[in-house]
């Protein structure tokens, strides 16, 4: 046996007395540390400490080909017991995600970490049934695994040698770039590999090995090729739950990047001023771009008072327009209706990189609303949002997760008029000018109440590709963006 393959199995297990004996027992010994050390699966007394250790161990060369052996034959036999439980191929396509080779011993390392925070419960779900509260917990598993996998000395070595400075936010990029090409013709492609590399060593095994460790190696191997005769179609079934799995932890992940590593460089942008709705005014009507009316008659106009109607969905769960958080808030509409966004919907919320723009909002879009935009300019005048209000740039998406069903209100966007003021030079007041500005309006919005949407659901800021400015020799005050910074409200400010 070679020396590599022999310090590889040391990691695992002491090799077995007959090692140290020579000729022919030598190397049946050979045969059965390798049977022994493939044996291995989940094993569900593990501490943090011992998943991590093993992890790292993982990352040398070599040695990480025989964790993913053993994986694949845990989640064989946890298959076999019962071939039509979804939650055990959703644990396969975790293991089977780990195992892609581009993605180097670090980010490989990390993912088996926070699979198995993930893992471990899925395999212990009652029913088989993919509840929120189910990937809530096991990205929380995952994510205090992966903290102490980070904090190892070894690691963090690495991060200084290969100069990454934000781990949270480099996984999150690296999964997000797993999910983009995740299928089932992807996933069956390293489950072939892996069987192939499976069939080999335990091939040496049982050819080097006693006579007593041959049919259950034979039994082994019949048992994966069961699933992968299965693999076709239940890994097809398994995607869903797994990229649900996957989105809430790339979303954590982003979220623990921003809040554990605050990297300022240049200008704080939360600190810089907007436009004060008076300058707002006076420099459009000046500028005059096609976005927006000046003079003209509101083509939407805004709802004065609530209906009966509107009253009765209050009364039965709407969000409430009278008091508290979102009082007066249907002002904005030129109809509103109360409507529901469905589980597995995605809206949409344009923002801007200000202290004051939060994540988790009011004013939302739906996915075909959003996609429909072509420009900022559009954006602007068809929802009506004054620069003051938001210079967008940035925007979220939150998909709503299984179980939810959030009421909200519903409708055309009114029109916004500003009355054009300028500033009487001897007394210093604005005295009112016979111009007014205007944003048309028309444009389809939601309003939700914040305390409805869930942090875990929310996905990270993206750039809208619009820029941060809208008028061509206009300063842009966000110097040093796009952060792409989470910025939820009801965490601690400065």
């Amino acid at each position: 046996m070679g020396q590599q393959l022999t310090h590889a199995l040391a990691f695992f297990t002491a090799a077995p007395d007959s090692w140290f004996s020579q000729g022919k027992k030598k190397i049946e010994a050979c045969g059965l540390w390798i049977w022994e050390t493939v044996q291995g699966d989940f094993n569900d007394n593990q501490t943090t400490g011992q998943v991590v250790t093993g992890t790292v161990i993982s990352m040398i060369p070599f040695v990480d080909q025989i964790c993913d052996i053993r994986d694949l034959i845990a989640n064989g036999r946890k298959i076999n017991e019962d071939s039509g439980n979804t939650a055990a191929w959703v644990a396969l396509a975790l293991t089977l995600i780990g195992c892609i080779p581009v993605l180097g011993s670090f980010v490989k390392g990390a993912f088996k970490v926070m699979f198995l925070g993930i893992r471990k419960p899925v395999l212990g779900a009652a029913g088989k049934i993919m509840s929120f509260k189910l990937v809530s917990d096991g990205v929380d598993t995952a994510i205090k695994g992966l903290n102490k996998f980070l904090a190892m000395p070894s690691v963090q070595k690495f991060f200084s040698a290969v100069g990454i400075d934000n781990p949270y936010l480099y996984l999150s990029e690296k999964l997000r770039e797993v999910m983009s090409s995740l299928s089932v013709p992807s996933l069956l492609s390293v489950l072939d590999d892996l069987l192939e590399a499976t069939r080999e060593l335990l091939g040496k095994a049982r050819s080097w090995g006693p006579a007593s460790i041959r049919k259950p190696i034979d039994a082994t191997l019949q048992g994966l090729t069961s699933v992968r005769d299965k693999a076709d179609g239940m890994l097809g079934k398994a995607l869903s739950p797994v990229n649900q799995f996957l989105e809430a932890l790339a979303v954590r992940l982003h979220i623990e990047g921003n809040t554990l590593y605050h990297t300022y460089r240049g200008v704080n942008v939360h600190k810089l001023r907007k436009l004060r709705e008076i300058e707002e005014a006076e420099l459009l009507l000046f500028k005059r771009p096609d976005w927006v009316d000046v003079n003209a008659v509101a083509k939407y106009k805004g709802i004065n008072k609530l209906s009966k109607t509107h009253r009765k969905a209050m009364k039965n769960g709407w969000p409430d327009l009278e008091n508290g958080f979102l009082k007066d808030e249907y002002k904005t509409f030129h109809i509103m209706n109360a409507a529901y966004a469905e589980p597995g919907e995605r809206l949409y919320r344009v923002l801007d990189p200000s202290n004051k723009s939060h994540d988790n909002g009011t004013y939302w879009l739906r996915e075909k609303d959003f996609l429909a935009l072509q420009s900022k300019a559009e954006w602007r005048k068809k929802c009506a949002v004054w620069k003051h209000w938001n210079e967008n740039g940035e925007y979220v998406i939150y998909t709503v997760p299984p179980g939810q069903r959030i009421k909200l209100w519903e409708g055309p966007a009114a029109t916004q008029e500003i009355d054009v003021k300028i500033k009487d030079p001897k007394t210093g007041e604005f005295i009112k000018t016979k111009d007014t500005v205007s944003l048309e309006g028309g444009g389809n919005q939601l309003l939700i109440f914040p305390g409805d949407l869930r942090r875990e659901a929310m996905g990270p800021r993206r750039k809208t590709g619009w820029g941060y400015s809208d008028l061509n020799d206009e300063g842009n005050c966000f110097v040093g963006v796009p952060k792409l910074q989470t910025n939820w409200f009801g965490d601690n400010k400065e």
